[in-house]
């Protein structure tokens, strides 16, 4: 993998608060040198975020964020002093070092987009990072309908998951926004969330790579074992599982901006796609 100098940009804040905690000391990991590596190839809204705190919090699997996000990398500059330019591969090397767990493995997690976003059209440079995983693991959702609900309303309010309202103030009107229906941003993030699937599965069939495959339908069913089982297959034995996170079935078949897209779409809701 080529070195790489990313330049972040003053938008790339998220809440700071936040970005401080996931990135902080006390997050850090008693681990030794790298034995094993995972990546959680991910689209957008699909339980990838509850799958990577389960493995994180099982204390055998290391503690595998969204580290190629740029409001994490952001928040890592901003624990060292600040600046807008990163040093890509120290970055990774500083992040394996601190997020190792005990037993020597490490976990990443990212969506598709943001190895576009750091390495543009350079397949070579992404298909060597993948290289540097031993085990890759795919996480998507069969009802792309609710995904893409789900994605534009976390894009209307810029609440991503659960834990960013334990950081935001009792009084931010973010908490309580009355999100509006608005096919065209729904249809943009339907768009969004198939290209970022086929372009993983182009880079799966570029690099002759054969992912453990985990849906989002399945994980809610079950969170505990569908966990077990990405454990199993990393080769992480005895580790605990705690209690699973709280996991809003984003788009489920009640909500009124889901029930509004299907009749826009003229498409029964009790078919699923």
């Amino acid at each position: 993998m080529k070195p790489k100098l990313i330049r972040l940009e003053e938008a790339d804040v998220g809440i700071p608060a936040q970005m401080d905690y996931l990135m902080g000391p006390e997050r850090d990991l008693a681990g030794g040198s790298v034995r094993s590596r995972y990546l959680i190839c991910s689209t957008p809204r699909s339980g990838s975020t509850a799958l990577a705190d389960l493995l994180g919090k099982s204390g055998g699997a290391g503690d595998p964020l969204e580290y190629l996000n740029a409001r994490l990398m952001a928040g890592w500059l901003r624990s060292r002093g600040g600046g807008r330019e990163l040093d890509l591969l120290h970055y990774l090397e500083e992040i394996e070092a601190r997020r190792t767990s005990p037993n020597g493995v490490f976990g990443l997690k990212v969506h598709s987009y943001q190895l576009r976003q750091i390495w543009g059209g350079d397949h070579e440079s992404i298909k060597a990072f993948l290289s540097r995983f031993d085990h890759l693991v795919f996480v998507g959702r069969r009802d792309k309908l609710a995904q893409a609900v789900s994605l534009s309303r976390a894009r209307v309010t810029q609440i991503w998951t659960s834990e960013d309202r334990r950081f935001l103030a009792e009084d931010d009107p973010r908490l309580h926004m009355e999100v509006p229906f608005n096919p065209a941003l729904i249809a943009e993030c339907l768009e969004m969330i198939a290209s970022g699937e086929l372009a993983w599965l182009r880079l799966f069939r570029a690099t002759r790579r054969k992912p453990l495959v985990l849906e989002y339908e399945n994980f809610v069913a079950d969170m505990a074992g569908s966990t077990r089982k990405i454990l199993n297959a990393l080769g992480v034995q005895g580790s605990d599982l705690p209690a699973s996170p709280h996991l809003r079935k984003q788009g489920a078949k009640a909500d009124p901006l889901l029930v509004k897209f299907r009749q826009y779409l003229g498409v029964d809701a009790g078919n699923s796609l």
